[in-house]
């Protein structure tokens, strides 16, 4: 999130699907973003992460500037018909799907310490293949796993869609228990911080 919002072009828009998504850029974009001018959209869904490539698509179409879309992979799957329509769609979308094989958010819930239920029930691991579905659309496809791999990729997709009109998934392969702890080790070095800058 901190990486995409620093690195959007002025006048892109910028979707965030629910869940992670959405709470990481609200907590961790760049101190830069509200400098910049591009349109920021979301959509809530039925459930949450329903239909949110599609509603991205008309976002994208809506505003005419390339969007960068950023889901996580239980909620592309949950609308991976509609990649059919962003191959046809006339605004490229560049679509970040934050894999960690399952929701991730519930990690965060006092659920994740049940973990005779945890896994099938709130976990849901998944083996999708989004290359595959890449594939299935006729999309370009980009697999990373570290941040410097990503940030190379996220500027070679923003060049596809610019130079070429081709919209571009970019799979981020993550671990839900590392994201975790991540978080957790994030928020204890800001609220230091705060209390440091505090006193």
């Amino acid at each position: 999130a901190h990486t995409v919002s620093a690195m959007i072009p002025t006048g892109h828009g910028l979707f965030l699907s629910n869940s992670m998504p959405i709470r990481d850029m609200d907590m961790y974009a760049a101190a830069s973003i509200q400098d910049d001018f591009y349109e920021i959209g979301t959509n809530r869904g039925a459930s949450g992460i329903d239909g949110i490539v599609a509603t991205a698509a008309g976002f994208a179409r809506g505003i005419a500037h390339i969007t960068t879309l950023i889901i996580g992979d239980v909620a592309l799957i949950h609308d991976l018909n509609s990649l059919l329509l962003v191959a046809k769609n006339p605004v490229p979308l560049v679509i970040i799907v934050i894999n960690n094989a399952g929701g991730g958010i519930f990690s965060f819930l006092p659920i994740a310490t049940h973990t005779d239920i945890f896994e099938p029930f709130w976990g849901t691991p998944h083996n999708t293949d989004f290359r595959a579905g890449a594939l299935f659309a006729g999309l370009r496809y980009i697999l990373t796993e570290k941040l410097n791999d990503f940030t190379t990729a996220y500027q070679a997709a923003l060049g596809f869609a610019q130079k070429e009109n081709a919209s571009v998934i970019i799979e981020v392969r993550t671990d839900r228990t590392a994201n975790l702890d991540e978080h957790k080790r994030l928020q204890a070095l800001i609220a230091s911080r705060l209390e440091a800058a505090a006193q």
